[in-house]
Formats: structure tokens, sequence, C-alpha cells
């Protein structure tokens, strides 16, 4: 769903590379990837050059949370008990 909604926006990209709703998803790290080197290739305002800085951090943070939240639910669920994980055990292996 995150794919198909970037491909929404870059098309409303064509008609204003400024919108407020593409800094927002040139943000977002689901949609960043596909939003962000479109409004650069479209040649976004200058001003605006902060975005891309910060696009391309939020999205290298994201990714170094989610596998270090991975690890930990790999570590403790499939590695030392081998049983079906239910969605609350998995919230309690990522507390722990």
């Amino acid at each position: 769903i995150p794919l198909f909604l970037s491909v929404i926006f870059v098309f409303t990209m064509l008609f204003d590379v400024n919108q407020d709703s593409l800094g927002w998803t040139s943000m977002f790290p689901l949609t960043s990837p596909i939003v962000m080197p479109v409004r650069v290739a479209l040649g976004f305002d200058p001003g605006t050059v902060w975005e891309l800085y910060a696009s391309g951090a939020i999205l290298i943070v994201s990714f170094v949370v989610m596998i270090w939240i991975s690890s930990r639910i790999y570590n403790k669920g499939i590695l030392n008990y081998s049983s079906k994980v239910g969605w609350a055990k998995i919230f309690r292996w990522i507390r722990s």
C-alpha cells in the first residue's frame, strides 16, 4: 500500500513539486525512497534542501531502529523459544 500511495503522490508532483503534502510524504520512511528522488529530479525549491537531508536522516534512523527491533524479536522468539508468536508476545520481547 505505501508503494502504491507513493506512485499516486508522484503523479500529483507533476503539477506542483513544492506541495506541503509532498513534503510530508518525502519524510515518511515508507514513501520517501520513491517520492524524494522524483522530487529532486523534477527540481524542487533550492531553499528546501534541508528536506533532502532530513529525509535521508529519517530513513537511515528508521532503518537502524527496525533492524534493532527485528533482531530482538528474532533472538527472543525464534532462537530461544521456537513457538507460535502473537502480537502481545512480540511487544513483550521488544520491551525486555
